[in-house]
């Protein structure tokens, strides 16, 4: 059985799992150790994990794993961190997560699977991302909502792919130069985006290979995680030449969701004076105009190029 067993492992494909951290001291403990309880054959599996820089006790707890650590001091943002993560890296699979996360522990062998099965015309697969709330409050609820909407569908090919579950074959990150490492947000989008139109390959998206993901909001948070995507969003149809809203349509829109978003408040919480989902529904209202007023900060930051701090 042991020499079945070894010859199986020598067959599997060498894989680097990449990991940014920026300050993630809390997390990234956990997620080390989900990515160490991986059933993949342990001799084909490299663990990669990138130090953005951090302030906090980031590197010594990635040093006290039987991990690779890098870091990436030079360019703060995660997708240099990834790029970094790579360039160190020996797998001709390259897998990536984030570090607040957890990976199930059949998470690795499904990707790999997955890709092999569909061969060569794919260049790589989307994994699914599972939200989970760690506290309970009217902001995390409208977050997890929202985040509901944008799922796919399974066994769909895609064209964005986000980093928080990916696996891409490394001769495709190879020809396309990585990741843009100016990127503040989207660069994983971005990145995708040139895997299918630029190599004429595809990207699937399974639910056999699940990380999990903690969501904690507060309004603030939700705030500042808003404006920093719009800021990715801003460049991304810039870099991609899509159309973009003028100044004056930005503000208009503004100007438009405020009074129209006050006006339904203000109906939902009077009738939510007997009833609980209005009271609900008159704080989701309330939410959505908020973020809708920081996604419009955020794009005209990133148009006067004033990108939004890195922390947020």
């Amino acid at each position: 059985m042991a020499e079945k067993r070894d010859a199986s492992e020598s067959d599997a494909p060498v894989v680097s799992v990449v990991v940014p951290a920026y300050n993630a001291e809390d997390t990234i403990g956990e997620c080390i150790e989900s990515l160490l309880a991986q059933d993949y054959a342990r001799c084909r599996l490299e663990i990669v994990m990138v130090d953005n820089d951090s302030s906090d006790a980031t590197a010594e707890i990635i040093k006290g794993y039987p991990v690779t650590y890098v870091l990436e001091n030079k360019a703060h943002t995660s997708y240099a961190a990834r790029n970094a993560g790579v360039h160190a890296a020996r797998g001709e699979l390259l897998a990536f997560c984030d570090a607040d996360e957890k990976a199930d522990e059949h998470w690795l062998s499904a990707l790999v699977e997955t890709l092999r099965k569909l061969g060569d015309s794919y260049g790589g697969v989307l994994g699914k991302v599972e939200y989970f709330a760690i506290e309970e409050n009217a902001a995390t609820r409208f977050g997890l909502q929202e985040q509901a909407r944008w799922r796919y569908a399974d066994d769909t090919d895609v064209e964005e792919a986000a980093t928080a579950n990916v696996l891409y074959r490394r001769e495709v990150f190879e020809k396309l130069g990585g990741f843009d490492p100016a990127a503040q947000s989207g660069g994983d989008f971005h990145f995708s985006r040139r895997v299918v139109r630029e190599l004429g390959l595809r990207i699937r998206h399974t639910f056999s290979a699940v990380t999990h993901h903690p969501f904690h909001a507060t309004l603030g948070v939700l705030m500042r995680h808003e404006a920093r995507v719009a800021c990715g969003h801003e460049w991304y149809a810039r870099e991609h030449d899509l159309p973009r809203r003028s100044l004056a349509g930005l503000l208009f829109g503004a100007a438009t969701r405020t009074v129209r978003s006050l006006g339904a408040a203000a109906l939902a919480a009077a009738q939510g004076l007997f009833s609980a989902p209005k009271r609900e529904k008159a704080k989701f209202i309330a939410i959505g105009w908020l973020l809708h007023l920081a996604n419009t900060y955020g794009r005209i930051r990133f148009r006067r190029g004033k990108p939004v701090p890195r922390h947020w």
